[in-house]
């Protein structure tokens, strides 16, 4: 009976092999989050359940869509009650202890972001199985809301992985700085990552094969000594401060939790417990921690499901560039069928070598499971998968008339249904759709860069753009586990109007005398990710300069000659190895050291200016009506730093 009782916050499903499937219901949101009710059924299910005749035990968060029970969206606010998060702290030890301590073989399933804390109970299993999409902040997403992770997180993180890769990637995880997706699987955070759809076959596989847990080596075993533990926290605080560029100012956390491990190492006890409540309801009551848990609660309302999924079956891409291959790989991954188009086969099998070097990373270098993705992709240099995609993709055609010639044959080729999207930021929808007998067919959906790691995708239309349609796309990028974000049809979109204005503000000071290695590490220090001249050489100077000729004739935005120089004399960037950096089989080259005796206060002022200003004239122009959308638009699309809110906020309060 203890199997199939109808629990408030437990979802149990048995099998016919006597193992039983258990969803935990979690407050939804982003991140979602644990609640003392959940944990304390969850704690005396465990404990019955060793009373059962029972083969197995698979486990899984789950949201109120998942599942019949209603549930209240994530309240942050509880955070600052020390009382509450203590409940939490020891709640989560006592199930990780049962788990650990069952003789039940346990899995456990991650399928999409933990909760705060969740990650806990996820290492404390047998095995831990979790989809090759995910990336490292999705296991660890307490940054988000500038909160650090519990002690039982930290615990089992160095018991997987030994002292210094758990803190390391853990502290890193805190400042939001984007890390290789493999670092969960290679590291050993997860024992397995698979795609998406192949996650229920692979945990029958483990339940049938009871692998043991991996052991950690001798180089990775627990660091208790005391000046071991001083000497990792000072080695990691410098690598915040110096090579992450992460200030205590703006990202508290990270050495907040580096002083409670040098204090108290991987003990657990009530004194470690009460200080790490003590520590996480200070964090959450400073005013980076409320700017950052507003951009949450926003980037949910803009993930939130509908009750009406999509599920993309076959994505046709037309382009073969770095921006196809992520969004291929992406796609892959999520489990999709990916067909690319270019009529020049040489690059199309390049491309092909792109994705397959993507996902062998991400796959760690498991042949079997790599071969197994790269099956679902399918190059075509006539276009004859036009006419069997649910979505197709334009990328490669860069100028209006090349975009009207493609999208009349593609209207003309595919089917009535499809979805006819193009992936330019800087042209003008209306005039795309001109020459299409049905206008109301084509949207934009603009994957922001990188495209395969930041969550948000601008999706703009036109007056006639059919709404059921659009509607359509959003879903379908939701159930991609990409955030959409809807903009009215302007000349550049959002995130590319704010990040071009911020490369442009860059090179003008480089016009000035400001070395670019100064101009950039001012960038960082103030809390972007990259500097505007590193940023301009990823992206490609040639892009960079169309997009400014599209502005400055739409916006009277001013292009500074260097620009149009360096592109005419072939310096793009990266990929053609010069830019404003130099670069060596795809390797940044050091730069010599150079000295500045100019104002960084004033530069950096110049540089987050130019941010906030364009996001205030993308407000007035009506790019979108409502300020907060624009401010987690431009975080979740440029990463413009987190804790200040966003660039509206920052600037006016908004």
């Amino acid at each position: 009976a203890l199997l199939t009782n109808n629990f408030q916050y437990l979802t149990v499903r048995p099998d016919s092999e006597q193992r039983v499937w258990v969803d935990i219901l979690i407050r939804d949101g982003a991140p979602g989050t644990l609640e003392p009710e959940t944990l304390s059924e969850l704690k005396h299910y465990l404990v019955s359940l060793e009373q059962q005749s029972v083969s197995g035990l698979v486990l899984r968060f789950a949201t109120r869509k998942d599942t019949d029970h209603p549930i209240k969206p994530a309240d942050y606010g509880v955070f600052q009650n020390t009382g509450h998060t203590l409940s939490l702290i020891t709640q989560t030890q006592e199930i990780v202890d049962l788990l650990q301590g069952s003789p039940i073989y346990s899995v456990f399933i991650i399928d999409r972001q933990c909760p705060v804390g969740g990650m806990a109970l996820a290492m404390a299993t047998h095995y831990c199985i979790g989809s090759l999409s995910l990336v490292v902040g999705d296991c660890f997403p307490e940054n988000t809301l500038g909160l650090h992770p519990f002690p039982s997180v930290i615990r089992q993180a160095i018991k997987r992985v030994g002292t210094f890769d758990a803190l390391m990637t853990i502290t890193a995880a805190q400042t939001g700085v984007s890390l290789p997706a493999g670092v969960l699987f290679d590291k050993g955070f997860i024992d397995e990552g698979v795609p998406a759809k192949k996650l229920h076959e692979a945990t029958i596989t483990v339940l049938n094969k009871k692998p043991g847990k991996k052991k950690a080596t001798i180089t990775k075993s627990p660091l208790e000594n005391k000046l071991l533990r001083f000497y990792i926290t000072s080695k990691l605080s410098r690598q915040l401060t110096k090579r992450l560029y992460i200030t205590q100012t703006h990202h508290p956390a990270p050495y907040a939790l580096l002083e409670l491990w040098q204090q108290y190492g991987s003990r657990a006890g009530t004194n470690s417990q009460t200080a790490f409540a003590e520590s996480l309801s200070r964090l959450a009551g400073t005013e980076q921690a409320a700017n950052l848990q507003r951009i949450a609660r926003l980037k949910f309302q803009l993930k939130q499901n509908t009750d009406k999924p999509q599920r993309l079956k076959h994505l046709h891409i037309i382009g073969s560039d770095e921006t196809t291959c992520k969004i291929a790989s992406y796609c892959l991954l999520q489990g999709v069928q990916v067909s690319l188009q270019d009529k020049r086969p040489a690059a199309l099998e390049r491309a092909l070598g792109v994705i397959r070097d993507k996902i062998t990373v991400l796959t760690s270098n498991d042949t079997e499971k790599t071969d197994e993705l790269l099956s679902h992709i399918t190059l075509d240099t006539k276009g004859e998968n036009i006419k069997t995609a649910d979505m197709i993709l334009l990328i490669s055609a860069t100028y209006l008339s090349s975009q009207q010639e493609r999208f009349a044959e593609l209207e003309e080729y595919s089917r009535p249904d499809a979805i006819l999207a193009t992936h330019s930021s800087i042209i003008p929808l209306e005039k795309i759709a001109a020459a299409l007998l049905k206008p109301e067919r084509l949207i934009g959906i603009h994957f922001c860069y990188p495209a395969f790691s930041t969550p948000l995708v601008e999706v703009s239309h036109t007056a006639a753009t059919d709404e059921q349609l659009l509607e359509k796309a959003c879903n379908i990028l939701k159930q991609l586990n990409k955030i959409p974000l809807l903009l009215n049809n302007l000349p550049a979109l959002l995130a590319d109007r704010v990040l071009v204005q911020y490369i442009l503000q860059g090179i003008q000071l480089h016009q000035q005398g400001v070395p670019h290695i100064i101009i950039d590490a001012a960038a960082r220090d103030a809390g972007m990710p990259s500097g505007p001249l590193e940023l301009a050489d990823m992206m490609g100077l040639d892009y960079c300069l169309r997009v400014a000729e599209t502005m400055e004739k739409t916006l009277n935005t001013e292009v500074p000659f260097q620009l149009v120089t360096m592109v005419q004399t072939g310096k793009l960037g990266k990929k053609s190895g010069t830019g404003f950096y130099r670069y060596r089989n795809n390797n940044r080259l050091k730069p010599a050291r150079l000295e500045w005796d100019g104002s960084i206060e004033a530069l950096q002022t110049k540089l987050t200016s130019c941010i906030t200003e364009e996001a205030a004239v993308c407000l007035e122009d009506g790019l979108l009506e409502d300020p907060g959308l624009i401010n987690v638009g431009v975080v979740l699309g440029t990463g413009f730093a987190p804790w200040s809110g966003g660039p509206l906020r920052y600037h006016s309060g908004y």
